[in-house]
């Protein structure tokens, strides 16, 4: 299991799983950002609207294959 998540394909083959991974990563982001500043949640959401597009095409790339 640990080399799956090493290499990375683990991931690729589950987009689903990456973005599940991607979002509690970026939750955590949003915490901690917040907790530490106490004030806008401009970053952590222009990270998840960049996450929103790399998840969209890794979909389009799983679509064609």
């Amino acid at each position: 299991m640990m080399k799956k998540i090493i290499k990375g394909s683990l991931l690729r083959d589950n987009p689903e799983k990456a973005m599940h991974l991607y979002y509690g990563i970026c939750l955590g982001i949003w915490l901690i950002y917040n907790l530490v500043t106490s004030g806008s949640p401009g970053l952590p959401l222009m990270i998840l609207a960049g996450g929103n597009l790399i998840y969209v095409t890794i979909l389009k790339k799983k679509e064609e294959t």
